[in-house]
């Protein structure tokens, strides 16, 4: 009854943290955007809310239920979903202190009060101190579930008060079949979406019912394109511009990692899927030795991490862009900047 797409090692390990009563009293759970952290979250809470006397299989929740309704719903009382205030982008003190009141109180309704923190990278560092006393001397009932793209985006305190949880991508073939039996997504487009979504099930259920993601999607592998065969003074207007998108700058880094990285499959000889994007890419391919393709990677998740830490993002996107290799036309070879 877990209703996720992939992720069976993390669902087998919550089943057995339920059923045998071995609870943390936080979790910290870690991966790339749109992977499914926030659902399986949400999942646990649900098998911990649980009211039927058996469920299969044992620890998970059964899905019928009142409390699992009420999960289902948002509206169960012992559950709490703590997002920074409206029209703030960080974490701030007040929710926290909401957070911290309400732990002391016992639950209305189950044995536990759950409080789920999405994102919990946007924690500010005043916020994150104001919790860390939560988690240092929790209530017996209190649990916290939290969710970032990587721990290291966290205080060290905060992650090291957690139980670790990682969540990996999900196989093409079961984003595929999840977005058949469960969207009623035609076949072929399901196959599409699925290898688009490079592993991440979040991305192919919203582009899905959104096509203007995947023009999106299309139109930030067409910037890499340009940029690699762009010179610095072009690189400078690019990163200029892409700076004051900042909503949607951390997901298009994000989309760019997965274009290096399936640049370094090419290149060390893994046939990617056939597709019109994907096509576009052979004439880079056979220009990239693997390694730096694996260093364009880590230049951009070490950006990714500082637009996380609050660097200036038009700093950071230069420094990034006059990193990326050159395929200019004139060019043979691909250089350094």
């Amino acid at each position: 009854m877990w209703k996720i797409i992939g992720h069976h090692q993390v669902q087998t390990f919550f089943e057995h943290a339920q059923s045998a009563g071995r609870l943390s009293h936080a979790y910290l759970l870690t991966g790339p955007t749109h992977v499914g952290k926030r659902t399986l979250a949400l999942a646990f809470a649900q098998a911990i809310l649980c009211t039927a006397e058996q469920a299969s299989p044992p620890g998970s929740p059964c899905g019928v239920c009142p409390a699992c309704m009420k999960v289902q719903s948002a509206s169960h009382p012992d559950l709490r979903i703590i997002r920074p205030e409206d029209g703030k982008k960080t974490l701030g003190i007040d929710p926290i202190r909401a957070l911290i009141l309400a732990a002391a109180l016992q639950p209305q309704e189950g044995r536990h009060s759950i409080f789920l923190l999405p994102n919990a990278e946007l924690l500010s560092l005043e916020a994150a101190n104001a919790l860390l006393k939560t988690l240092e001397e929790p209530a017996s009932h209190t649990m916290l579930l939290l969710t970032a793209t990587d721990e290291q985006l966290l205080p060290t305190t905060i992650a090291s008060r957690c139980q670790i949880v990682p969540v990996g991508l999900v196989s093409a073939n079961e984003i595929e079949a999840a977005l058949i039996t469960r969207w009623n997504i035609a076949a072929k487009r399901a196959q599409e979406l699925s290898i688009l979504s490079a592993g991440r099930p979040g991305w192919a259920i919203a582009a899905s019912q959104h096509p203007e993601l995947e023009e999106q999607r299309a139109s930030w592998f067409q910037i890499m394109a340009t940029l690699c065969e762009s010179g610095p003074t072009q690189r400078i207007k690019i990163a200029a511009k892409l700076a004051q998108e900042t909503d949607t700058l951390a997901e298009l880094l994000s989309v760019w990692v997965f274009w290096w990285r399936d640049v370094l499959l090419s290149s060390e000889g893994y046939n990617l899927p056939a597709s019109q994007e994907n096509k576009k890419r052979e004439q880079y391919v056979r220009l990239v030795q693997p390694v730096l393709a694996r260093q364009m990677i880590e230049h951009i998740q070490e950006a990714l991490q500082q637009l996380e830490q609050n660097a200036n993002p038009r700093l950071v996107l230069e420094a990034l862009l006059l990193e990326l290799p050159s395929f200019r036309q004139e060019e043979k070879i691909p250089t350094q900047r």
